[in-house]
């Protein structure tokens, strides 16, 4: 349960700016907080469990190992200067702090916190490389030194404090007038006021010219002030020892951080507890570690019998192998050393009545140094009244879409009512007009061939005073289906009236379409009907001219039928 607290616990520090870690004794990475993920550029789950070496080139990871090195072998806080090279090349340098972490029945780790000093680094080789430009340029250097959101402080070789910015009166309490009546040790508890001595001295007698040291200060009202100090000494154009410039960075904060962390344990367990989500733990055995009340309101379970229960106790049949399924992707993870999966999906749960109820679970596994998992830690929400709602909307959804369907249907067989002869299937005479102009729009758009024939069926007034009206509509259906056999795709069909159908060939010239006319006639009489033998029909064929519009073009193709008519019937006449 502590395990769990802890890792919960952590969560506290999540949007704290400094970057916060926690690695074994093997290098390995077991904490890192929002912060470090920006510095890494890689979410926490692609860093925890992995080591320096596999993250980090070669040369830096043997630099942290020995460091950290240090730190398990002495049990001494360790401090200093680390730098990061981004993946772009740019170097950030970061004030670094190492301490052993003792933790009550389990394997010590490393904390580590870091501040990033780079800002501080560029203002101490911008002010390397500046020294002479800042002597010949006081204007630029006063709006820097003022303007600077950190402490900065001129220092002479005597270690008094000859000018300070504003930010000095902010992180110190004092005014600008006191401070420069002071010496770097006058604000100084009396533990640390060797540091700064002892960097000047260092740096006047040639060897040191800068420095980055932590120190803590006494604020005006009485409390201590942590800060980390980058001082540069400041040479002539001689190279003769001029001052000392200094920037000072506030990180009381930070050193507080640790009593935050520890003090927060109880106000995270009240959390736990009363959280209206079901939290959880399992160990790596299978068997719960811990549960908080929620599994009373939500499962009617008390948590010390839920404690007892294994984890098929909680589910529902069609459950069981989803949760083991899971398991098993973690234990291989484990086995093959890879990062084992996190857990996010709706399971359903059975209630200590029978009953069941949906929830939507996200579970994690915590693993230690070694890459073996610890505990499986978890969060059970209800979501049962949210899958009704679900099911209504998909319930009234599919009555929507059968509604959309049924419309689509209806609109379909109205359209092919008001577009359709009934009785042959073709087109009926409105809509083919419509096509007509269509076709004529597109040929004269593209200037293609665009061919139109006509036929009228030959003494069909016999077949009906002769055999009577049924026979004729027979004839007619027949003939209309061997002109849509005949017809390529694309082409039109229709009927003009009475027993005249008119065929619209996009993309085709006069000769062709009078072969296609031709094609479609022969079949005509070839056909054998029933009752009343052969049947015949007279064509004609004519080629849209791109002068003339629909009308004129139907006149043109109606008098070369009527030549066919003329000429004997039974054959085709071009127009």
């Amino acid at each position: 349960m502590l395990n769990a607290i802890e890792n919960l616990a952590s969560a506290v520090l999540a949007d704290i700016d400094v970057i916060i870690y926690v690695k074994s004794a093997d290098h390995r990475f077991l904490y890192i907080n929002r912060a470090a993920t920006k510095t890494f550029h890689a979410p926490a789950d692609q860093v925890v469990g992995r080591s320096d070496t596999e993250l980090f080139p070669q040369s830096v990871a043997e630099h942290w190992h020995m460091l950290d090195d240090r730190v398990f072998e002495t049990g001494e806080r360790q401090q200093g200067e680390e730098t990061f090279v981004e993946a772009d090349g740019r170097v950030r340098h970061f004030w670094s702090t190492k301490m052993l972490l003792r933790r009550p029945g389990a394997e010590d780790c490393l904390l580590g916190y870091s501040m990033d000093i780079t800002k501080l680094k560029e203002v101490e080789f911008s002010l390397k490389r500046s020294n002479e430009a800042l002597l010949q340029s006081e204007a630029m250097f006063r709006q820097s030194f003022d303007g600077a959101n950190t402490g900065m402080c001129l220092v002479d070789l005597q270690g008094r404090l000859t000018r300070v910015n504003q930010k000095m009166t902010d992180i110190f309490g004092y005014s600008e007038a006191e401070l420069t009546q002071m010496t770097v040790n006058d604000l100084a508890i009396e533990d640390d006021r060797k540091i700064s001595p002892e960097f000047m001295d260092h740096a006047v007698q040639g060897d040191a010219d800068k420095a980055v040291f932590e120190k803590r200060y006494r604020h005006r009202n009485g409390h201590v002030v942590y800060c980390v100090v980058s001082s540069a000494l400041v040479q002539d154009s001689s190279g003769q020892p001029e001052f000392f410039v200094s920037q000072v960075l506030d990180i009381t904060r930070t050193r507080y951080l640790e009593r935050e962390l520890h003090s927060s344990e109880q106000r995270h367990r009240l959390m736990l507890e009363y959280a209206s989500d079901i939290l959880w733990s399992m160990r790596s055995d299978g068997k719960f570690g811990f549960f908080n009340r929620s599994v009373k309101t939500l499962l009617g379970y008390e948590q010390d019998d839920a404690m007892q229960m294994s984890m098929d106790d909680f589910l529902a049949p069609e459950s069981i192998p989803v949760a083991h399924e899971y398991l098993s992707r973690v234990h291989q993870a484990i086995a093959n050393r890879t990062e084992p999966p996190r857990f996010h999906g709706e399971i359903r749960q059975r209630r200590k009545d029978g009953s069941l109820i949906w929830t939507e679970v996200l579970a994690f596994p915590i693993i230690d140094g070694n890459g073996d998992m610890v505990e499986l830690l978890g969060v059970s929400r209800d979501i049962e009244e949210r899958k009704q709602h679900e099911i209504e909307l998909k319930f009234a959804r599919d009555k929507a879409e059968a509604a959309q369907v049924a419309l689509e249907r209806a609109n379909a067989e109205l359209h092919n009512l008001a577009s359709t002869d009934e009785l042959t299937g073709a087109m009926n005479r409105r809509q083919f007009e419509i096509e007509i102009k269509n076709q004529i729009t597109h040929a004269k758009r593209h200037g293609e061939p665009l061919c139109l024939a006509m036929f009228d069926i030959d003494h069909f007034k016999r077949i009906n005073d002769g055999c009577g009206h049924a026979r004729g509509d027979q004839v007619l259906v027949e003939l209309s289906e061997i002109v849509r056999n005949s017809l390529r795709e694309g082409d039109f069909y229709g009927r003009w009236g009475g027993e005249e159908f008119l065929i619209l060939l996009p993309y085709c010239n006069l000769q062709n379409g009078k072969k296609i006319a031709d094609e479609i006639r022969r079949r005509f009489a070839h056909h054998e009907f029933v009752e009343i033998g052969h049947v015949t029909a007279s064509f004609g064929v004519a080629q849209w001219r791109s002068e003339e519009n629909s009308t004129d073009w139907v006149t043109r193709v109606d008098k070369a039928m009527y030549a066919a008519k003329d000429a004997g019937r039974n054959t085709v006449c071009v127009g």
